[in-house]
């Protein structure tokens, strides 16, 4: 029973653990804002990710340790277990590596020869490939967006776009998203 409750609690910490991608990627697909204020829990994540996995190790350790010679337990509740572990381990990983493994939609090529502005747009909160995700899709709702390249280890936004691209439209919508438009600067195109 331990068991089970540990792989139980391992697969709630990881839940926990990946709730920083998890919660925007839902708002964003229904369309909410403020998905990026969820970023926060991403300071916890590693004490979350250490408690996942202990618990994991816990439930391997009941699961897979020799029964006193007195009490032999039934075979089939001890394959059942371990499937349920095997199952259980997936889930837990696939959660703890979400965050890495959602690549956001490809981003454009970005150049200043065939724009008529490029507006580079500092992003602060990014923290993982999925935030990438809720900026990209805010910035496309922008009026006058034509290609754009949104990087989480750059923390920042390349936007190419028309005339009619407005830097203030560009940094409104990034904040709208819970992630903080720090700086931007407009960098060439077409004179």
């Amino acid at each position: 029973m331990k068991g089970i409750l540990a792989a139980i609690g391992a697969v709630l910490s990881a839940v926990l653990a990946s709730l920083c991608c998890i919660v925007p990627l839902l708002l964003a697909s229904v369309g909410m804002t403020g998905a990026g204020t969820v970023s926060a829990l991403e300071r916890f994540r590693p004490l979350f990710l250490l408690l996942a996995v202990t618990l994991l190790a816990f439930s391997f350790i009941k699961v897979y340790r020799k029964a006193p010679g007195c009490c032999a337990p039934d075979p089939r509740k001890i394959r059942a277990q371990k499937i349920s572990l095997w199952i259980t381990s997936a889930l837990v990983l696939s959660l703890l590596f979400l965050p890495y493994m959602s690549a956001g939609p490809r981003n454009a090529q970005v150049s200043a020869d065939t724009a008529d502005r490029v507006i580079i747009v500092q992003v602060e909160g990014m923290k993982a490939p999925c935030c990438e995700i809720i900026v990209t899709k805010a910035i496309q709702k922008v009026p006058g967006v034509k290609a754009l390249k949104v990087s989480s280890l750059e923390k920042k936004a390349v936007v190419q776009g028309t005339e009619k691209l407005d830097a203030k439209q560009l940094v409104d919508a990034i904040n709208k998203t819970g992630y903080r438009a720090s700086s931007y600067k407009e960098d060439g195109g077409k004179r």
